[in-house]
Order: C-alpha cells, then sequence, then structure tokens
C-alpha cells in the first residue's frame, strides 16, 4: 500500500502517535470490496494474495498505516465489516473509539438531539 509500515519499536509518528505493527485483521466480503475505494489502488496486491475466506465468509488480511491512530482512524468506518486480530494495541483504540461514539449518539445525552434524516 502507499502507507509506510508501521514499526512497533517504540517509535512516534505525527502528532507523537505511537507507531504500531502492521495491523492484521479479519474482513467480510463487503468490507473487502470497500477496501479500493478506501485505501486506494495499492490495497489491490494485498487483496489479491489473502487466503480464501473463512466458513464465515471472512478473510484475513495485514495493512500497514502511518501510525497506530491512522489505523484506527480509518478501519473504524468499516464497524462490524471488520475485526482486528492485531496488535491488541490498535483492537483496544478501536473498541474505545466504538465506546465514544455509543456515548456520543445515546439517547438522552444533552448531545443527541435524535435521529439524522439523510438527504
Amino acid at each position: 500500500m502507499e502507507r509506510s509500515a508501521c514499526l512497533g519499536d517504540g517509535e512516534r509518528g505525527p502528532g507523537g502517535a505511537p507507531r504500531c505493527s502492521p495491523p492484521s485483521l479479519r474482513a467480510s466480503a463487503a468490507g473487502l470490496a470497500a477496501f479500493p475505494e478506501v485505501f486506494g489502488d495499492p490495497v489491490r496486491p494485498v487483496l489479491a494474495a489473502a487466503a480464501p475466506p473463512d466458513a464465515a465468509g471472512f478473510t484475513e488480511v495485514r495493512l500497514t498505516f502511518e501510525h497506530e491512530m491512522a489505523a484506527v482512524q480509518r478501519l473504524a468506518g468499516f464497524g462490524g465489516q471488520i475485526e482486528i486480530l492485531s496488535p491488541a494495541t490498535v483492537r483496544a483504540r478501536l473498541v474505545a473509539t466504538a465506546r465514544e461514539l455509543l456515548e456520543r449518539y445515546q439517547p438522552g445525552d444533552a448531545a443527541f438531539h435524535g435521529p439524522v434524516t439523510p438527504p
């Protein structure tokens, strides 16, 4: 991919974000289909080299990002279409991001303004 490999040796990326080992993840067919749109054409060889999907229809791939937060921010939009297998730090940050989103949009919360109607 166009992203530089995460290092995992304690170095810091932009803004002091920790660098990471390239995340290993499982993705559904729908998630994989969106990867070229989200990550660009450089992801195509990664997809072509991936093993066949498992019994649940998920395919394991390893992607690289500039740093850990870049991985979390780009992968969060895939919701349940992906599962981070490693590193544990990326998985934990993704869980924290999901919790933050849930807290922000809970009915009864002062910040909740009701459902948004698409245009």
